[in-house]
């Protein structure tokens, strides 16, 4: 049988045209932001979108002139006929993308284009079925070539673009080549000729050159309140943060809808009680300014610190060990905070609520991120899974992420126009690295609202007890009152009223105490965790082994014994690990007695054997003087060291410090203890905050609470913890942490 050979080429169906249009562009907002995007890249000063007739919306037999439309006009650089017939007609066509590939991508205004996909002019058809388009090409400074009017009328098809409506019989379905347009070319211009127009309350000049577009026979209804949010859409193409160039109007059944707000952004900015800027390299290393002091911070290293698992392994290993470094290209940012509960202004807040952060790519919106329903950096998310005051929240916060085509060519749009792809790495590692910049400044946000704690015992007062106090001032006012007017009545009620209120304050107290206990519990638990699981899968390995044997028909009594006597030394080491930790039990604290420093800080050590190991380190313990001797609960003073303990190995962890080291001092001569690592140490600016609840350096894995509740514990025994700052009394060049067990000489 002879063989038969040939080609075949693609043919598309006219029904792509559809999906081109009205199935891929998600909405007319889009489809008008595509056709406004084209004429910026036309180099138009401004676009004026007209939206008229709608109250003929559905009615039938209404004349062409009365039917509803939308037309879309620019003083842009217009198309010339070639230009139509050769890219216009054509989808998918390559005309920018070549320009980019020959980095011949910018206007004659310098403006970087924007598309290159070569399909955002379909967005027409997502509109309406019938587009007539008038186009003048720009000649010299202000001359036009012969004007062009295409016309395409989908009407006449089925709505899959099958065949026509009036077939006399049934037609195998359209090929796309065969939806036909009609097209004049005019040396005396009917549309785009010189004249006025008014944008944005101003007269503007119509040129000789520029694009007009009719669309009629629309697919959806118009109605003011979607245009109005179209104007507020359109109004942020151009970034509000800098100077713009191009003017976007909208005119609704004759009325020009003014993008006017109560707050210029400039005012609103000013308002920001935080203002951070800077750039970010290929590295991920930040350029920062907040509040005009510079920095530099490595955002990978910082997302290093992340609880989230998976963000943790985008950049890391299980050992800290970068695998890769961001593929997203270099970036600028700029965020502003804002302090709502201080805002007495409800316009101004609900003002700051509708801006969140922004992408802009060359200087145009990147959507749809930064509309208020859009969480793109998950800051939401976050704040819902872990704690709401662990993260900025978008409502206080108004910011930018700045990229480019030519530096970050990894971030490219879906074709559907509704985010950038996130295919590969690139769009996560920018959404990290913006959380990690976040996330850095929301300690500097902590800080600022943060008032500075006094160091000493003696003089710090907690939030809750001058809360307290106020409750029992405004009690002792009232009672004045009544005792003034000589109301019993109203005395009796109170006294009841302030009965109840120390009742419930003192089962707070006693529920926070616990929660407080509970917590050094469950640190040391993870801290021996690791052991006892192994210890454990040995165990089965040995029960199953026994189990093994003594079901064999020629059972070894020799093996036996050995293998009973491996569990036995491992369930006894079991047993010392869950011993070791009774006294961290709320059962057991109830009892003081006297303790030796020293063994606490072999205990703690114990516990931390496996992460000291892995550290490849070991606890230096040196004593100055009689050992120190202190009469206390042995939970608490465990529960102390504990929580220091695991804040230095998190740090030379996180740090990847080289030969690190954690030295105690124990000072029997004047009952103290320091406590110190050769870690990253506490930046001065956040000494004061250390102790506060829920403050963090930690990232999102710090709940800000370990430091707290060890002061909390030592002040209940009247010992006095705090960061050591004066550098010429530190053991080691990092974290250094002082306990005096009795009261120091000032």
């Amino acid at each position: 049988m002879a063989t038969k050979r040939g080609e075949l080429r693609p043919r598309p169906y006219a029904r792509l045209m559809t999906m081109l249009s009205d199935q891929l562009i998600k909405n007319n907002v889009v489809a008008l932001t595509e056709l406004a995007k084209n004429s910026y890249d036309a180099d138009a000063t401004w676009v004026q979108i007209r939206i008229g007739n709608m109250w003929n919306f559905g009615q039938d037999g209404v004349k062409s002139k009365a039917k509803p439309f939308v037309e879309i006009e620019d003083n842009g650089e217009g198309m010339s006929f070639e230009t139509i017939r050769d890219c216009w007609m054509n989808p998918a066509s390559p005309e920018k993308f070549i320009r980019r590939q020959e980095d011949k991508c910018k206007t004659r205004k310098g403006r970087i284009i924007q598309g290159e996909k070569g399909i955002g002019r379909y967005a027409v058809f997502q509109i309406g079925k019938k587009v007539e388009t008038f186009s003048r090409e720009r000649i010299g400074t202000n001359k036009g070539g012969r004007e062009v009017n295409l016309i395409t009328d989908l009407s006449e098809y089925t709505d899959e673009l099958l065949s026509k409506k009036k077939s006399p019989s049934p037609e195998k379905p359209l090929f796309f080549d065969q939806l036909l347009s009609k097209y004049h070319l005019r040396d005396e211009p009917i549309r785009i000729k010189p004249g006025k127009i008014r944008i944005e309350g101003k007269i503007k000049s119509r040129k000789n050159h520029g694009t007009s577009i009719r669309i009629t026979e629309l697919n959806y209804e118009w109605t003011y309140s979607n245009v109005r949010r179209t104007r507020e859409i359109l109004a942020r193409l151009q970034s509000p943060f800098s100077k713009t160039d191009f003017d976007v109007s909208i005119v609704f059944n004759g009325e020009e809808v003014l993008a006017i707000e109560d707050y210029s952004i400039e005012d609103v900015l000013e308002e920001a009680i935080l203002e951070m800027s800077g750039s970010v390299n290929t590295k991920g290393i930040c350029k920062y300014s907040i509040n005009g002091e510079k920095g530099s911070l490595d955002l990978v290293d910082n997302l290093g610190q992340d609880a989230m698992k998976e963000n943790k392994e985008h950049f890391f290993d299980d050992e800290y060990n970068r695998i890769h470094n961001p593929k997203c290209g270099p970036f600028q940012f700029k965020f502003y905070v804002y302090d709502l509960a201080k805002l007495d202004d409800p316009p101004l807040r609900r003002y700051i609520r509708e801006h969140r952060t922004y992408i802009y790519r060359d200087g145009i919106r990147v959507y749809p991120y930064g509309d208020t329903d859009n969480d793109w950096i998950k800051l939401d998310i976050y704040r819902g899974i872990y704690r709401a005051g662990a993260y900025l929240s978008n409502d206080q916060l108004i910011g930018y992420v700045s990229i480019s085509s030519k530096g970050n060519p990894g971030l490219r749009d879906k074709t559907n126009r509704e985010g950038l792809l996130e295919q590969g790495t690139a769009y996560e590692d920018l959404r990290l690295l913006t959380l990690s910049t976040l996330n850095f400044l929301h300690s500097e946000y902590q800080i600022l609202r943060l008032k500075p704690p006094s160091k000493h015992r003696k003089t710090r007062t907690s939030a809750l007890y001058l809360q307290t106090e106020n409750v029992q001032h405004a009690l002792d006012d009232i009672k004045k009152h009544f005792d003034e007017v000589h109301d019993q009545e109203g005395i009796r009620y109170l006294s009841k009223l302030a009965e109840d209120y120390y009742q419930e304050k003192d089962i707070y107290r006693r529920q926070i105490e616990i929660v407080e206990d509970l917590a050094g519990v469950g640190i040391a638990v993870d801290a021996t965790s690791h052991d006892l699981m192994l210890v454990m899968n040995r165990v089965v390995e040995r029960i199953n082994e026994i189990y093994s044997e003594v079901h064999s028909d020629e059972a070894d009594i020799n093996k036996l014994r050995d293998k009973t006597e491996a569990l036995q030394g491992q369930l006894m080491f079991m047993r010392t690990l869950l011993v070791g930790i009774q006294p961290l039990f709320r059962s057991s604290r109830r009892k003081n007695k006297e303790l030796v420093i020293d063994d606490i800080v072999k205990t703690v050590q114990r516990y931390y054997e496996t992460p000291l190991r892995e550290l490849n380190t070991d606890v230096d313990i040196r004593e100055i003087g009689p050992p120190l001797i202190v009469t206390s609960s042995e939970g608490v003073l465990l529960q102390l060291f504990i929580n220091l303990m695991d804040n230095s190995i998190y740090w030379l962890k996180v740090n990847k410090t080289q030969g690190p080291k954690i030295e105690v001092l124990i000072d029997g001569d004047h009952g103290y203890t320091i406590f110190a690592d050769n870690g990253p140490g506490v930046e001065e600016k956040y000494i004061d905050f250390i102790f506060e609840p829920f403050f963090s350096r930690k990232g999102i894995q710090g709940r800000g609470l370990g430091l707290y509740i060890a002061r909390q514990l030592t002040d209940r025994y009247e010992y006095d913890l705090y960061y050591l700052d004066e550098k010429d009394k530190w053991i080691l060049p990092g974290a250094n942490f002082k306990i005096d067990f009795v009261e120091q000489e000032e």
